[in-house]
């Protein structure tokens, strides 16, 4: 397994990485907008640049998840470009969006 850190992405807790790829397959989680006004852009836009410093893209996502702090503000949103889409209580950082997914790497 190989774990992707890219400047262009959010920086991450020491912890963490903002991707690992193993084999054909990149994993992430827990990406998230770094400012309340453009949350779910941000958090969209920072998994896309951490795949293409992992070798992917958007196009090649195979499973994501979307957790959202208030489904009646970002549903809609949200559903005009992933299906799925998840409630919760509580995300880190009081973020109001995070994204998790897994995709192929492209060749």
């Amino acid at each position: 397994m190989k774990t992707v850190y890219t400047p262009d992405a959010l920086p991450v807790l020491p912890v963490f990485s903002q991707a690992a790829i193993s084999g054909d397959f990149v994993y992430m989680s827990g990406n998230i907008g770094c400012t309340k006004e453009f949350e779910l852009h941000a958090a969209l836009e920072n998994t896309g640049t951490a795949l293409k410093a992992a070798g992917s893209d958007l196009k090649h996502i195979v499973k994501a998840n979307i957790y959202m702090m208030d489904m009646e503000k970002e549903f809609g949103l949200m559903n005009e470009i992933y299906a799925t889409c998840v409630g919760v209580k509580y995300l880190p950082f009081s973020a109001a969006v995070e994204t998790e997914c897994v995709a192929e790497i492209s060749k």
